[in-house]
């Protein structure tokens, strides 16, 4: 890849926010190591968006090289011939359920749905789900996005569901669950950002560990 990429004059990123999992100092120190300038295009499309630009950009020097896309659309990218085999340096390290074993695609990070606190608004961490429907946390608990387009969003209500004796296979109690959050007051429907949470807007999160 750094072979191609420094025969091309640059490296095509797409969807890798610098505020999430370390991805700023991250294509920082890549492109000073390796001399490579990195053009980062739309931080924060969705996977479904990066497999149609992969596709829509086919030929053209803008198509971008490294993608960042969840389990489900890295599946239907690698099997719809979307991406090159790239076999990274630990890959025989790296869990067979968390690769293709073709090279298509490799996990390159993971994480555990966690609770994230401005302390300067909340007296009192909440260390379980159902401490969150308790009264003083009203209007103080938010996802990151919509279930309907954010993984991580997804992700929160399925660890709700987990905690309320649904299972992988029933997310059903975990909606049942954000739905009474609304009910009592407590769940507020706007997309948790660092901002939103530094400034006490949602100063509870539900979110990958590490992003909060």
């Amino acid at each position: 890849m750094i072979a191609e990429a420094k025969k091309e004059g640059r490296l095509n990123v797409i969807a890798l926010p610098p505020d999430w999992a370390n991805y700023g100092e991250i294509i920082k120190t890549f492109s000073r190591k390796y001399g490579i300038p990195i053009t980062s295009d739309n931080p924060d499309a969705s996977s479904a968006q990066e497999n149609q630009a992969v596709r829509s950009l086919k030929g053209d020097p803008r198509a971008p090289d490294v993608l960042d896309v969840n389990p489900g659309n890295a599946i239907l990218g690698a099997n719809e011939g979307l991406y090159a085999k790239h076999f990274t340096r630990n890959f025989k390290k790296v869990p067979r359920v968390m690769k293709d074993g073709r090279g298509f695609w490799v996990g390159d990070y993971w994480g555990i749905v966690s609770f994230g606190v401005n302390s300067a608004v909340v007296s009192n961490v909440p260390r379980t789900f159902k401490d969150l429907l308790k009264p003083e946390y009203r209007n103080k608990v938010a996802l990151n996005g919509s279930p309907l387009s954010s993984g991580s969003a997804v992700a929160g209500v399925f660890a709700a569901s987990l905690a309320n004796g649904g299972s992988l296979n029933d997310i059903g109690p975990g909606i049942d669950f954000f739905a009474k959050l609304k009910d009592v007051g407590n769940f507020i429907p706007v997309q948790a950002t660092p901002g939103t949470i530094a400034s006490g807007q949602t100063p509870v999160t539900i979110d990958w560990d590490y992003l909060n």
